[in-house]
């Protein structure tokens, strides 16, 4: 995988490199939070028949 990644986005220390490392590491934390937050019912609500909102609509009168 390491040789496929420098032939094509370029070798480590490289501008394209570090940006796309930066941005593959900032997915994965999104990913991670957002399987946390899912886990815990945090991301979404369920209303009476059963369809999945998220929680910024519960103060738009959507429950």
């Amino acid at each position: 995988m390491e040789e496929m990644l420098d032939k094509v986005i370029g070798v480590e220390g490289t501008h394209e490199r570090d940006a796309y490392d930066t941005e593959v590491n900032s997915f994965l934390i999104g990913e991670s939070i957002k399987q946390a937050r899912q886990s815990k019912n945090l991301t979404f609500f369920k209303d009476i028949q059963g369809n999945e909102y998220p929680r910024s609509f519960r103060n738009r009168g959507f429950e």
